[in-house]
């Protein structure tokens, strides 16, 4: 095995049966990173655990691989991958199909004529790049990448004074919980053009699938108050940290009396298409990351769709995520059905 694109194949291969097979041992001859030995062991005793918990009955799992970047570092080679992963099953008899995209990092070294894995870096870590979960709100940031936005059409939800203010709408807008789904399912994998993607883009996405249900934009012109978007003007960001910001939109749904409503519900069995989920991954109090439900599983379990780590009909409870930690904490929204 003196080829390194053939060595990171077959790592592919390995990591796709082992996630069939809940058996990390599958992967121990291609990597000599002990540390992602010991994440994967308990991340596949939890995977195995909640299948069985679900009554999962497994029908196919596929992973592609995409080799994205590759350069020499001293001796040692650096190869960017892709990962997209589709799962399908049933669930108390009901068909899904569940998929996710990584991103990951090996560190190749040639031993002997011989290329191995020394080591493995996950990019992206569902939010856990914290621009989102530890700063005030006078003072976040989310840093936004480089595309087009069109302000314009963001706004439609919204009436608009003689000074040219937005306002709240007098009568009451009922929350169109399939179509913030449907929006959830088109722009899971790439997102919507109209709108700025942030390196840790999680809670933007979830505030574009509950304005598309419906949900009126509070605008304030103040970064630190309100739930509204309205791109950027040359350097200056005109977006509310609420709208971009895991912890400030949980605060923002934990609190707001006039346009989007939520209510703070005990259990996810409570939830419906077009809810929310906010993750304290350290369960300190501070929310880092943020889903929508896009739909329901066989068990009335939700099903997640999410940024950063970009995922369609994920389990909610991410124990497959190398964030979650015992101590992980959940904050269940339901979203209210009429908006006023």
């Amino acid at each position: 095995m003196n080829d390194w694109k053939t060595l990171i194949s077959e790592y592919a291969d390995a990591r796709n049966q082992m996630e069939a097979q809940y058996d990390p041992a599958l992967i121990a001859s291609y990597i000599e990173d002990e540390q992602y030995h010991f994440m994967q062991k308990e991340r596949m005793a939890r995977l195995n655990q909640l299948h069985y918990l679900r009554r999962v009955e497994p029908v196919r799992r596929e992973l592609r691989l995409r080799i994205l970047h590759a350069r020499r570092v001293g001796e040692e080679l650096e190869v960017v991958i892709g990962l997209h992963g589709g799962f399908e099953y049933r669930c108390n008899g009901q068909f899904h199909r569940e998929e996710k995209k990584e991103t990951e990092t090996l560190i190749l070294a040639s031993r002997r004529g011989r290329w191995s894995i020394a080591a493995v870096h996950q990019l992206e870590l569902d939010g856990t790049l914290e621009a989102e979960a530890f700063v005030s709100d006078t003072t976040e940031q989310p840093v936004a990448t480089e595309g087009p936005t069109r302000i314009g059409a963001l706004t439609t939800s919204l009436a608009e004074d003689r000074t040219g203010r937005f306002i709240q709408p007098v009568r009451a807008i009922p929350y169109n919980r399939k179509r913030a789904a449907e929006y959830a399912d088109r722009y899971w994998e790439a997102g919507n053009p109209a709108y700025l993607e942030f390196a840790v883009n999680c809670s933007n996405y979830v505030s574009q699938c509950i304005f598309a249900g419906g949900a009126p934009m509070n605008y304030t012109n103040k970064r630190g108050t309100g739930w509204w978007y309205r791109g950027k003007s040359g350097s200056q960001e005109l977006w509310s940290y609420s709208w971009a910001v895991a912890d400030s939109l949980k605060r923002f749904l934990s609190g707001s009396r006039a346009g989007l409503q939520a209510d703070l519900v005990d259990s996810p069995q409570q939830l419906a298409e077009g809810d929310v989920i906010s993750y304290s991954w350290r369960g300190n109090g501070h929310y880092g990351h943020s889903t929508v439900v896009a739909a329901m599983d066989g068990n009335g379990m939700p099903l997640v769709n999410a940024h950063t780590v970009s995922s369609k009909h994920r389990y909610w409870d991410y124990k497959d995520s190398y964030a979650w930690t015992k101590n992980t904490q959940y904050r269940f929204f339901h979203i209210s059905d009429s908006l006023h």
